[in-house]
């Protein structure tokens, strides 16, 4: 479970109000637990895969239409174990080298991101699905731009603030609060646009696409890392939808794609298509990106992964788990925090061994990379949903003015 900080989150939204209603709700309480497993069926918070496979699909149908509120629900559960149980980093990486580790192989394949989207010194940049902020305050320092970073969830933004504070960018990034279908900025407002493993989070991928090439500038190059279901992906096999279920279930995700959807749904918003790769292809195959979800120790390549993928083994999660049921039972844990405790471990081992039966079957990629180039004569695909944008910001742009005024 990812605790709440006792100070109040620092929120940027540039929404006014009357336009954040489609924003996720936060609890009064620490029930996160509660709300993760409110969002699936029994036999999906039971680790079970449906017999009935049009169920299942009407299920992940259905969970389209609260893309966000999942998303941020699972967030709020999980992303303090992210941070600290795997990386500030919320995404994986080809491991390049025996020797390589882990911090090295993920801030190697962000850096190979920025490289081919041409980024230089002084271009403002968006992170779209940003997390705690690490790659966005990386890249600060690294290539010397501003990042703005987009996260659907309140708790995320706070703790990235917190790290730009304590590290001394705050002013080359800044986070906002907002879903990054229905972002709050003006047409052509950054540099370059990207997005690392999070865009899989959105209902239909063209939605978030179209929004991050919307805000890019014209002649600017837009950069995704997508989660995908690979061509080896059959959806008659068994074993294969119940490793897009738990990757799903274990990860906060509506609706996960094929790669071949991911690039249709790319080439539907209008870009010059760059370049495509399966970045995950790229590692070792004695050491594949999802080594660490294997618990093999000896595949680490110092102390600190060592012990991350020894906590990773089922017997070592099964062990935490007796753990907190022991403190629940003797009090020194709330029936609220212990219950999303131990939803936090169900989810993580839904998430972990599905990701990693995905790996080895290779019907599952975490890094299906795609870059395009904003056309100079580009025109918004979407016609209706390019109105409410113009709409939102033109709505947020007066309130934010009348609030300047009421100031002075």
């Amino acid at each position: 479970m990812a605790p709440q900080d006792a100070q109040t989150p620092v929120i940027n939204t540039y929404l006014p109000k009357s336009l954040t209603t489609h924003l996720p709700k936060t609890r009064d309480d620490d029930s996160w637990g509660d709300a993760v497993r409110s969002h699936y069926s029994a036999e999906e918070n039971n680790d079970k895969l449906p017999l009935n496979i049009q169920v299942l699909e009407a299920e992940r149908e259905k969970r389209k239409q609260n893309y966000a509120q999942i998303a941020h629900d699972y967030y709020e559960l999980a992303t303090l174990n992210l941070e600290l149980a795997w990386n500030p980093k919320f995404h994986f990486a080809p491991f390049l080298d025996d020797k390589q580790s882990l911090r090295e192989a993920l801030s190697a394949h962000d850096h190979y991101q920025f490289m081919i989207m041409g980024v230089k010194p002084g271009m403002r940049g968006l992170d779209a699905g940003c997390g705690v902020g690490e790659p966005a305050r990386e890249y600060a320092r690294w290539a010397d731009v501003h990042i703005t970073g987009v996260t659907i969830t309140e708790y995320q933004v706070y703790r990235a603030n917190l790290h730009a504070e304590k590290e001394g960018v705050s002013d080359k990034v800044e986070f906002v609060w907002a879903d990054f279908c229905k972002m709050p900025f003006p047409d052509n407002t950054f540099d370059f646009v990207y997005s690392q493993e999070a865009t899989v989070h959105a209902p239909e991928l063209r939605d978030v696409y179209v929004e991050m090439c919307r805000v890019l500038k014209p002649g600017g190059v837009m950069s995704v890392g997508e989660w995908c279901m690979t061509d080896k992906f059959d959806p008659k096999n068994p074993e294969h939808l119940d490793v897009r279920r738990r990757i799903e279930r274990g990860d906060g995700i509506a609706n996960m794609k094929t790669v071949k959807e991911a690039i249709s749904e790319f080439e539907f918003v209008g870009l010059d298509v760059l370049h495509m790769e399966d970045h995950a292809l790229k590692g070792l195959q004695s050491r594949p990106w999802w080594a660490p979800l294997d618990g093999d120790v000896s595949k680490a390549s110092n102390w600190s992964d060592r012990m991350l993928v020894f906590c990773l083994k089922p017997a070592v999660w099964r062990a935490w788990k007796a753990w907190v049921w022991f403190k629940i039972k003797v009090g020194l844990y709330s029936k609220i925090d212990g219950d999303s405790t131990l939803e936090a471990l169900n989810t993580q081992a839904q998430a972990v061994w599905g990701l990693r039966d995905g790996g080895k079957y290779g019907s599952f990629t975490p890094m299906f990379q795609m870059y395009g180039r904003k056309p100079e004569n580009w025109v918004h695909p979407q016609p209706e949903k390019a109105r409410e944008a113009a709409e939102s910001v033109a709505a947020s742009a007066k309130e934010i003015a009348a609030s300047k005024v009421k100031s002075t």
